[in-house]
């Protein structure tokens, strides 16, 4: 069985983050138009970026994770939506982990607010993309693999 984790660069515990909450979302595109990275920007204007690196396991199989880093200050030049405000203390973290053909893969994860709102981040059908759901993005949203094959493990 092969694992492929999340990767966290300057950041103690992921968990620990998202329990923090987030007030907005940035999004900086590839000139296909697809999300290459996004950052989630806690209320005091620090933020993680959320990017996806392939890994491949086998001659011609890939499966894409995440990657996380701390970012200090805002960017204007990029695309920003609010998130409601439940999500500024989520009722829950899960993690999208998918299983496939001997690989166990942190690909994504799904923040829930008390109100039903949800921020759903996966590793996108495009290589080093993402797809993205969340309230007031209208651009399409295109996983790696069919979102019901990632298994969704509460993040602690």
């Amino acid at each position: 069985m092969k694992y492929l984790n999340f990767a966290l660069y300057q950041i103690g515990a992921l968990g620990d983050e998202f329990d923090k909450g987030f007030k907005d979302i940035s999004f900086e595109f590839a000139s296909h138009g697809k999300p290459v990275s996004v950052t989630l920007w806690h209320a005091d204007a620090t933020g993680i970026e959320v990017t996806c690196k392939m890994h491949d396991t086998d001659e011609r199989v890939e499966y894409g994770i995440l990657e996380f880093a701390q970012v200090g200050r805002r960017a204007e030049n990029k695309t920003f939506v609010s998130l409601d405000s439940d999500l500024s203390a989520p009722a829950f973290v899960e993690k999208l982990v998918l299983r496939d053909d001997g690989v166990i893969c942190e690909s994504g994860f799904m923040l829930g607010g008390r109100d039903g709102s949800v921020l759903l981040v996966v590793a996108g059908v495009y290589p080093y993309t993402l797809a993205v759901r969340v309230a007031g993005y209208l651009g399409p949203f295109d996983p790696e693999f069919p979102i019901e094959r990632y298994e969704r493990i509460p993040m602690s």
